[in-house]
């Protein structure tokens, strides 16, 4: 065989293997129900940030999101509808952030969108803006965190999960104190219903 065909045929294979290896890269750094970043992927892209926060002195914002009551989903409907749920969410998210802004499912029903050039105000915003477009297929909490540079991913991660859970908590809270609200209000009206004889006429058959 010609020496210089050899080559040619070896430098091929190199090459192949070498593109195969690419893909298999990214398919690990996917998540294979949604097709958005997995959590490692995601880290990868937060590192990449957070390096070039302090380079080219430039501001980004990580939203984590967490769907509300999931489990719901697939104790009532099963785990097919449970994952219908998460593709539908991870759409929502790419059809609402930029191009250059990253999307992914963290796991269960934790995601996570990393925004370049962003301001604090404008990823409060955009966080609100994701809240009310995935309302449309089900609750969500959110937890924005400016990144630092130098700052570590999963302490980033941390933060903006541990500000989610916070606000969710006090959701929760001003969800039950309202609902008490409510029966206390009712109560009353039922006193006040009883005192001006009217429920109590309907009890005796004598309105």
């Amino acid at each position: 065989m010609n020496r210089d065909l050899m080559i040619a045929r070896l430098e091929a294979k190199v090459r192949a293997l070498k593109e195969r290896v690419r893909e298999l890269e990214a398919c690990a750094e996917r998540d294979p129900l949604t097709g958005i970043l997995n959590r490692r992927g995601f880290e990868r892209e937060l590192k990449r940030i957070i390096a070039d926060l302090d380079r080219y002195r430039t501001r980004a914002a990580l939203i984590y999101l967490d769907l509300d009551d999931f489990k719901s989903v697939n104790d009532r409907n099963g785990h097919a509808a449970g994952d219908a749920v998460l593709r539908q969410v991870a759409t929502t998210l790419r059809r609402n952030v930029r191009a250059s802004d990253s999307v992914a499912r963290l796991g269960g029903d934790e995601f996570a969108v990393l925004l370049r050039n962003m301001t604090e105000r404008g990823a409060i915003a955009r966080a609100a803006a994701l809240e009310g477009a995935i309302a449309a297929t089900m609750p969500v909490s959110t937890g924005v965190a400016m990144l630092l540079p130098g700052e570590k991913a999963a302490v980033a991660l941390t933060g903006a999960d541990a500000l989610m859970y916070m606000l969710k908590r006090e959701r929760r809270v001003a969800t039950i104190g309202h609902f008490g609200s409510l029966r206390e209000r009712s109560s009353k009206n039922e006193d006040d219903l009883w005192t001006s004889g009217i429920v109590s006429n309907w009890f005796t058959g004598n309105g």
